[in-house]
């Protein structure tokens, strides 16, 4: 039996690509296994039984919360490390029952980009939370692997400790984009070579391709300011400003509507894709913005919130190209041939950027924040003029990636 730790389910597409992705690669391999997950949201139940009608019948195994409370704010003192993680480690067998996955041999931390610490105690704690099942598994002579993630940055020396820890004591582990090796390369030198695999939504089961429709361009947007690394008090803080000033502040939606105007001068249609609840706001003010400055028929600018994986890929194929600020759209577009513009901020950190630099789409990877709005609506329109060859490309070496990641997959839960 496999353990997954932990099962992403969410309104966020592209968390549930992950789940999804690992669950088909494993069903088609014959193995056992079960999603270890957090008390479920009401989203979270809905993205469960919606996988559970695509899928079958999925297992799922509740975790106990994170180690935040438990923690009380304590990090230890320079030094202690060590100390401190046996302390946490102290009953390896009790964690693992207590996480419903005693009786898995092998343990597989299901990537995403949880791995990283800005050097706050919440961070750390968070990041410990999320590792303690895994380390309790190396403690107690588990299979444990790390499928591929983002790493980094680790800003104190306990997150640093607590990675290195557990990449010594897996099995295999890989990142998912290339950005990310340079964090590794700062934790320390006693750790394995790690090597750079397709994010576990490559492995989602290959949707039959299409002909894109013609001047149809994809948009798919986040708000800068706001997610995760952000922390959740902030990004209600800075999204509770922006809409006091209208989002004027926002550089997301700034350079988005300048991009998608441009794009309609051009004659082009969009639709504006929706991939979580987050971003339903962000293209309502995108689309809202447009049409009140410009006299284009509304016909040309659509806002869509595809309810499925496979009807966010059905609706990307349509498109002959993707302008993106979301990793997973990136991700899905590839995965039906189209090429992405990715527009970065960098409270979202290095992904995007290393994402399209695997991709062999780097020239087209832009900062929103750094970034003049002509530069990148040039390369907008160079992408949107090329695309049918660059998705050729695209095309080939993602088969490439994919055939690499699949036989590191294989060899890395081989018995």
């Amino acid at each position: 039996m496999i353990g997954l730790l932990y099962g992403h389910f969410a309104s966020n597409l592209g968390d549930i690509a992950i789940t999804k992705g690992v669950a088909q690669f494993l069903l088609r391999s014959g193995r056992k296994f079960c999603f270890v997950v957090p008390p479920l949201s009401a989203a979270g139940l809905r993205a469960f039984e919606q996988l559970k009608s695509e899928l079958g019948e999925l297992e799922i195994r509740i975790a106990e919360p994170q180690l935040e409370a438990a923690l009380k704010g304590r990090k230890p003192q320079p030094g202690t490390e060590l100390e401190f993680l046996d302390d946490l480690v102290l009953q390896p067998r009790s964690i693992l029952e207590r996480n419903g996955i005693a009786d898995c041999n092998t343990l597989a931390f299901m990537g995403g980009e949880h791995l990283f610490s800005s050097g706050s105690v919440r961070d750390t704690n968070s990041l410990a939370g999320r590792l303690l099942p895994c380390l309790a598994g190396i403690a107690a002579g588990k299979k444990v692997i790390c499928l591929p993630s983002t790493f980094g940055p680790y800003g104190d020396p306990f997150s640093r400790f607590l990675v290195r820890t557990f990449l010594r004591g897996c099995r295999a582990a890989a990142a998912r984009e290339p950005a990310s090796l340079e964090y590794l390369a700062g934790i320390g030198e006693d750790i394995p070579q790690v090597p750079v695999h397709l994010d576990s939504a490559f492995l989602l089961e290959s949707p039959p391709r299409r002909q894109p429709e013609e001047k149809l361009i994809n948009v798919v947007i986040r708000l800068d300011q706001f997610g995760m690394r952000v922390g959740g008090p902030e990004s209600s803080a800075a999204l509770k400003d922006m809409r006091q000033s209208s989002f004027s502040d926002s550089a997301s939606i700034n350079l988005s509507s300048y991009l998608v105007t441009k794009l309609l001068e051009a004659d082009a249609r969009v639709q504006l894709l929706i991939q979580t609840d987050a971003d339903q706001e962000v293209a309502n003010e995108i689309a809202k913005r447009i049409q009140s400055q410009t006299q284009f028929p509304p016909e040309r600018l659509t806002v869509s919130r595809p309810a499925t994986i496979d009807a966010f890929l059905l609706a990307l194929s349509r498109g002959q190209c993707t302008v993106s600020s979301r990793f997973h759209a990136i991700i899905f577009s590839a995965l039906v041939g189209r090429p992405s513009l990715g527009v970065h901020f960098p409270e979202h950190g290095h992904k995007i950027p290393g994402l399209m630099s695997l991709l062999g789409l780097a020239e087209f990877s832009f900062d929103g924040k750094a970034s003049q709005a002509a530069d990148v609506a040039a390369a907008l329109t160079r992408l949107v003029h090329e695309a049918g060859e660059i998705s050729q490309e695209l095309t080939g070496r993602v088969a490439q990636l994919r055939s690499g990641t699949e036989s590191w997959m294989r060899s890395a839960l081989s018995d």
